[in-house]
C-alpha cells in the first residue's frame, strides 16, 4: 500500500541526526527512491508514539543477506495507534483500509490504548467505521 519503509535505529548513539541522514540518504524523492521504487523515512521516538509495551509484541528477524542485523517488526496494531497520534492524510488513508480490510482489531487497539503513553492517550474508540 505504500512505497515507505519506516526505519528506526533505537540504540544508536543520537537516534534523531541518524533518522535526519536515513531521510536525507535514501527518502523520499531521493536517488534510491527514484532507482528502486521505495524509500526510508527515518522515525525515532520523537516521531512514533506506540504503546510502552510494544516490544514485548514485536517480532525480531535476522535477515541471511545482512548478518549482524535484526529487524524488529511492531504488532501492526501497535503501528495503527502511533498513526492515531500522528493523524497525517496518509494514516487516516492507512487506518481505513486496515480496518475495512479486518488486518486491524478495534478490540485488540482499545485495550492496548492504556499502554500509550500518558500525554498521547487522548482518543477514544468507537466500534463505528
Amino acid at each position: 500500500m505504500t512505497a515507505e519503509v519506516d526505519i528506526y535505529a533505537f540504540d544508536a548513539q543520537n537516534v534523531e541526526d541518524l533518522s535526519d541522514m536515513i531521510d536525507a540518504n535514501i527518502g523520499q524523492d531521493s536517488l534510491f527512491h527514484s532507482t528502486f521504487g521505495y524509500y526510508a523515512d527515518g522515525v525515532s521516538p520523537e516521531t512514533a508514539k506506540m504503546p510502552t509495551d510494544w516490544l514485548t509484541r514485536a517480532v525480531r528477524y535476522n535477515p541471511p543477506e545482512a548478518p549482524g542485523v535484526t529487524a524488529i517488526l511492531p504488532d501492526v496494531n501497535d503501528i495503527a495507534l502511533a498513526k492515531l497520534v500522528a493523524w497525517r492524510e496518509k494514516d487516516i488513508d492507512w487506518l481505513e483500509s486496515g480496518i475495512k480490510s479486518g488486518i486491524l482489531s478495534l478490540d485488540l487497539m482499545r485495550e492496548r490504548s492504556i499502554s500509550m503513553p500518558p500525554e498521547q492517550a487522548f482518543f477514544s474508540f468507537s466500534r463505528e467505521v
